[in-house]
């Protein structure tokens, strides 16, 4: 087969494409595929206290219904996100390497690092943000794996190390971690297929600090988000921690932080299902789980990072979390 067929046919697979996906712009380098969660808290959640050993699950007591046309379900994305020579949004992050040079919101996120067993091995990375001066919000899989069920506190994290503003080996505050609280899907299905299919669209977490955060640095305020029409068109910055742009081999506390902003900008799935949308540039990276989404001052979802090499992943800030975080999380 020559190449002027080839090209021929590709010509026709992606005209073909255009006509399946209607509306999808034909110029996938400049797009990315986000999965939107609308879902968090269906099955409540998991708060597990160090002090007393205990693990205590907390049902969903909100009026939210979560009915079968919202029950969210893995699809797969179209297959123009497919194409291998699409470059990487992630390659478009900006490094801040300079600690003096951090201001406004990026103080407020934290550099994250979880031990689970005494193995160094065990120790996860990943990113945070102040909900206050007492609660950090991540992502669940940051600090719970029941891969370490085992390790005495039943999953969760041993120990939990808090950087506050942190780049590059500086940080504003220190903090360690107390109570942990997850997502009860995630919990309940947090390995292999089950996590893809169902554990991931609940794979939030809090992380509530032994001794409050006494620096005065600026923080986000979580908006109740039930729909990604709610994002779409907006200018949206995230920062964290991505692993692949550190220097291998460094301790995870020079870390630098990286930032990047991007838009929503089309719809692409049935409404049915879980929401799946169209952007420019936002792309994550293993290491910036639980990165804010944010506008402004206003923060609409949690960065669940990177899944399966394709797809990044947001938990929306929707009504049953926002009011967690009014009352169970407030100081």
């Amino acid at each position: 087969m020559t190449k002027r067929t080839i090209s021929i046919l590709l010509a026709i697979v992606i005209a073909v494409m255009s006509l399946t996906f209607p509306g999808v712009a034909q110029t996938p380098s400049e797009e990315n595929e986000v999965v939107i969660s609308t879902t968090a808290g269906q099955n409540g959640m998991y708060t597990y206290d160090p002090e007393t050993n205990t693990e205590t699950y907390i049902p969903n007591d909100s009026d939210r219904s979560f009915t079968s046309t919202t029950q969210e379900t893995h699809i797969s994305p179209p297959p123009m996100f497919f194409q291998q020579d699409t470059p990487r949004a992630i390659d478009t992050l900006v490094a801040l390497p300079n600690f003096s040079s951090l201001s406004g919101y990026k103080l407020s996120t934290c550099l994250l690092g979880a031990r689970f067993t005494s193995d160094d091995a065990s120790v996860q990375t990943g990113t945070g943000w102040l909900l206050n001066n007492k609660y950090v919000v991540t992502a669940g899989h940051v600090i719970y794996d029941s891969v370490y069920s085992n390790n005495g506190r039943n999953g969760f994290a041993q120990h939990v190390a808090v950087y506050v503003g942190a780049t590059n080996g500086q940080w504003k505050q220190f903090r360690l971690g107390k109570k942990l609280t997850i997502g009860g899907d995630f919990k309940n299905n947090d390995q292999g297929d089950d996590y893809f299919n169902f554990g991931m669209w609940d794979d939030w977490g809090v992380i509530e600090l032994e001794t409050p955060v006494t620096v005065n640095v600026s923080k986000l305020t979580p908006v109740e988000t039930n729909s990604c029409s709610s994002i779409r068109n907006l200018t949206l910055t995230t920062q964290g921690y991505p692993k692949t742009k550190q220097t291998p081999g460094s301790n995870f506390t020079k870390f630098v932080m990286y930032t990047g902003t991007g838009t929503v900008y089309q719809d692409l799935a049935d409404p049915r299902v879980l929401p799946v949308v169209g952007s420019s540039n936002i792309k994550l990276d293993i290491g910036q789980s639980g990165s804010p989404l944010y506008n402004g001052s206003s923060v609409y979802a949690i960065a669940i990072s990177e899944i399966r090499d394709y797809t990044s992943c947001f938990i929306l800030i929707n009504s049953w979390l926002k009011a967690k975080f009014d009352t169970d999380f407030s100081y």
